[in-house]
């Protein structure tokens, strides 16, 4: 008795043509409106799913234009720093293919807020924010900009005459 075996990407296949018929079936269930068969069937690992994805829904231009919001990021003149880190978080969910590294996203959003956050930042690493490993440099923001989230006192805080330099305790500790 000859046996029908096939290797495929590492895989012993017994039944090809039952793999085939398998494979064409479950091709059949991804339907993308201006998308063929034959480009469905195509995809074989996950690196050319993500590929083709991009290719249809993230044209190089707006791939560019996320980036490009991603490494100027500022933190606006009447931001909290809870609210800079989320919108900064966003742009980053928006080009999940951004293809910066942990540390350069830490350290866009570190230069990107003002001397006095970067203090506080610092300080409560106990020196430089950016000297962490990226993945504690990242847990460390996160943490900071939770706990110091409060949407009634921040938003709502008297407004400060215009020519008066005022510093928080935690700044002026940290000074």
């Amino acid at each position: 008795m000859v046996q029908n075996t096939v290797q495929f990407g590492g895989m012993t296949i017994d039944d090809p043509y039952a793999y085939m018929k398998n494979f064409l079936e479950i091709c059949d269930t991804f339907k993308m409106q201006g998308v063929s068969d034959d480009v469905i069937c195509s995809i074989t690992t996950w690196d050319d799913l993500a590929k083709a994805f991009l290719t249809k829904y993230f044209p190089p231009s707006k791939s560019m234009k996320l980036r490009a919001d991603i490494t100027t990021f500022a933190q606006g003149e009447q931001e909290t720093l809870y609210e800079a880190w989320e919108r900064y978080k966003d742009l980053l969910r928006r080009c999940p293919h951004h293809q910066l590294l942990d540390g350069l996203v830490v350290q866009t959003f570190y230069y990107g807020v003002p001397y006095s956050n970067r203090t506080m930042l610092d300080a409560a690493t106990g020196g430089n924010l950016l000297r962490k490993s990226p993945e504690d440099g990242y847990e460390l923001i996160e943490e900071m900009t939770s706990s110091r989230y409060h949407p009634q006192s921040d938003r709502n805080a008297a407004k400060r005459p215009a020519r008066m330099h005022q510093v928080d305790a935690f700044t002026s500790v940290a000074a």
